[in-house]
């Protein structure tokens, strides 16, 4: 608690029916407990109070910080400084940290201020960093501290890795603020969590550095089924499957146990060097570190596996780093309640039935009806030639998982049609963007049967495709258990090979119904610079841009085409997530577009297969969500070090005509930037009325030049002799990088 009021024990232990331990030095904190709990204090100072807790429902005591943290930067030093200390000893002991931090961890902890405290949240997240601590997430209000119109995030709950291994669920819920400007802040654990249904089976990549595993996988599929087709590759997967579990147990083991016998065989065979340096204990000792070695390859698949980091390049080899990205995925993935059509459901088995139900709405409806498709818009295909090259059968506006069709390719042409938009001939352009809702799992199999037998498929690879895809049953997987059991009825599963292939052929229907719609017709077509092609779409898989005319009645026509495709393929057009794009000139247009059509009007810029679609001047601000990305890549969640926006200006520092030193000052209490560089800038004179000039002073005449400041880095890096004979392609990556 943070009290403003001299503890009066008898008053809140009543309201909480928990009994008062005490508080810290400063009084700020108070620790309450149920009774028969025993709270050890082992630290305490104005900034937080640590201790153990022990009680009858616990078989080993936990560790309890509680914090309440200065104001001010230099104030929270001791504070982060503090907590590493008392991490030190802590590592295998379940620890939870909780209070106010009086700061922020991330740009999105904030609204109502632009204060760069970019070296506050660098101060905080190095002190999580170190000492190992997990952000398990929270539901509830975005804010916990709210004035004068700023809100942030400054009271949070971490929680360490030992944590999780003891307590399987941790949900954290921000309470709304009633009596004070800060909103409590709760914390519940489960200790155990029922998880019947057993286990899902995932294959480990691990498993095939094992000497024996392609002799459990052969001898399994080998063993004869007495059937035939896909129901003899079903049985066989299967009893792979059933042989790989089974071998797993009895003979693969626990890897992270077989991890630590190892070490301890070690560290016996060396005792017995020692004691008799023989060749045969030689001999033994070479042979557990080279099955040692093996085992940790093994560990280090497996967390790689489970980390699921496809972006981090191969040569890093921290096992560590894998294990901490596993465990802050397990506790921040977790559902702890769901919406379904209203009510919120918090109980594991109303969770459970809830995600069930919805999936299996979803793969395997229980009315699909359809109206029949015209057929005539498919093109056939006559030469088997064709067969074995998807372009020559589909649209060439469909550019997703086509063989010679780029991604780039529809990006840039999107980004030269939308600066067309401001024509107007003589109503003006409008864009369409499509969202298509569950475009795969919407994918009727009738419909795509029908398609690929217009187009001249042969019957036995259809009937093949058929068995394929029409043969799959589902379980959902909820907080690692899964649940329930059902057979799909439509759909295609995203990750198998054949997908994306059967994906673009039945979209393909859709790009020659707007085809047929838009191109030759004058008053539905696009105006565009002259003797350029006409362009009625851009598709990427499901990612859909369509190119027209406002006129009322084109819109009325490219709506009736789209509502055609619904009820002939099964598919769902997200109305709240499609939008139309104009020009600004135009935008008195809106407002019919939007009757219409149904769709809201957009803004630029946005996104298109990840790049931004703009118009007018190229700004830098465009493509900071790309320094985000690879920020939240490299480091989790802290943003990369912004010493000043990209886009500040000058001015921004000059008031009435002078320099604002205690603006400037913030840059170094927040921002991190040396004091001497501030005194430079406040002695630098500013000339009135004059037109500000960029120089470049790494060059004589002030203007950039590239060899200048290849010079200059060059300057920072003197040759050092003899490197080249120390140099070796053998050296791991870390001392690589390191040199």
């Amino acid at each position: 608690m943070e009290p403003l009021t001299t503890p009066n024990p008898d008053r809140f232990s009543k309201a909480l029916g928990l009994s008062l331990i005490g508080s810290n030095t400063s009084g700020k904190i108070w620790l309450f407990v149920e009774e028969g709990a025993t709270f050890d204090i082992d630290c305490d100072t104005e900034q937080i109070l640590h201790g153990r807790l022990m009680s009858h429902r616990l078989t080993s005591p936990l560790a309890i910080s509680a914090v309440y943290a200065k104001c001010t930067r230099s104030e929270r030093y001791p504070l982060w400084d503090r907590l590493r200390e008392i991490a030190w000893p802590l590592e295998r002991t379940p620890w939870i940290v909780g209070g106010d931090f009086n700061t922020i961890l991330l740009h999105r902890d904030r609204i109502g201020s632009d204060t760069n405290r970019q070296a506050e949240m660098v101060d905080f997240a190095e002190a999580i960093e170190d000492c190992r601590l997990l952000d398990p997430g929270f539901d509830g209000a975005d804010f916990t501290w709210a004035k004068n119109g700023l809100f942030e995030r400054l009271d949070r709950v971490l929680v360490s890795e030992a944590w999780t291994r003891v307590f399987e669920a941790t949900r954290v819920t921000n309470l709304p603020r009633i009596a004070s400007d800060h909103g409590p802040v709760l914390a519940r654990c489960n200790m155990s969590i029922s998880t019947n249904g057993g286990k899902a089976f995932r294959f480990l990549n691990m498993w095939i550095r094992h000497e024996a595993f392609m002799a459990v996988v052969q001898n399994a599929w080998e063993e004869p089924t007495r059937a035939g087709g896909l129901l003899n590759t079903q049985i066989k997967y299967a009893r792979v499957k059933s042989a790989l579990k089974k071998w797993n147990k009895e003979v693969f083991g626990n890897i992270h146990a077989n991890v630590k016998d190892k070490e301890e065989a070690i560290e016996l065979a060396q005792s017995e060097f020692e004691a008799r340096p023989t060749p045969q204990n030689r001999t033994t000792i070479n042979k557990h570190i080279a099955e040692y070695i093996l085992l940790l390859r093994m560990e280090e698949d497996f967390w790689r596996q489970k980390a699921a980091l496809r972006w981090l390049a191969e040569g890093i080899k921290n096992t560590r780093f894998y294990q901490s990205w596993v465990k802050q995925k397990r506790v921040r993935l977790r559902i702890h309640s769901i919406r379904a059509n209203g009510p919120e459901l918090i109980e594991e088995e109303d969770i459970k039935k809830s995600a069930v139900d919805f999936f299996q709405q979803l793969l395997a409806p229980s009315n699909s009806a359809l109206e029949e498709p015209d057929l005539d818009l498919i093109q056939q295909v006559h030469s088997d030639e064709h067969f074995a090259d998807i372009a020559k059968v589909i649209a060439p506006n469909q550019s997703g998982f086509v063989k010679g069709r780029l991604l780039n390719d529809n990006a840039l042409l999107a980004q030269e049609m939308f600066h067309e938009l401001a024509r107007c001939s003589p109503v003006p352009n409008v864009a369409v963007k499509i969202d298509m809702a569950k475009a795969y799992e919407r994918v009727q199999w009738p419909f795509l049967f029908k398609v690929l037998r217009r187009m001249g498929f042969p019957e036995a690879w259809i009937s093949l495709m058929e068995g394929c895809i029409s043969s799959c049953w589902f379980s959902i997987l909820i907080n690692g258990a899964p649940s329930g059991f059902f057979k799909s009825t439509r759909g295609l599963r995203q990750g198998d090979p054949i997908s994306p292939a059967l994906f673009v052929i039945a979209a393909d229907y859709l790009s020659r119904a707007l085809d047929k719609l838009i191109l030759g017709q004058k008053e539905m077509t696009f105006k565009a610079s002259r003797r350029c092609i006409e362009i009625s779409h851009l598709a990427y898989a499901d990612d859909l841009i369509i190119f027209t005319q406002v006129a009322a009645t084109s819109l009325r026509r490219l709506r009736a085409c789209l509502e055609n495709f619904e009820k002939v393929s099964g598919q769902e057009i997200s109305l709240a997530k499609s939008n139309f794009y104009i020009a600004e000139i135009h935008e008195q247009w809106a407002s019919s577009i939007q009757a219409e059509e149904g769709f809201s009007m957009g803004a630029f810029p946005f996104l298109y297969l990840g790049v931004p679609i703009y118009r007018g001047v190229k700004r830098t601000d465009m493509f900071l969500f790309l320094r985000e990305k690879i920020a939240r890549r490299v480091s989790g969640e802290l943003s990369l070090d912004e010493r000043g926006s990209p886009t500040t200006r000058v001015s921004e520092y000059i008031r009435n005509g002078s320099w604002d030193a205690p603006k400037l000052q913030l840059l170094h209490d927040q921002a991190g930037i040396p004091q001497h560089i501030i005194d430079h800038i406040l002695n630098t004179p500013i000339l009135h009325g004059e037109k500000d000039i960029p120089r470049w002073t790494l060059s004589k005449h002030g203007e950039f030049t590239v060899a200048s400041t290849w010079d200059t880095i060059r300057g920072q890096h003197p040759l050092i002799q003899g490197l080249g004979n120390v140099w070796k392609a053998g050296l791991t990556t870390s001392i690589a990088i390191f040199i």
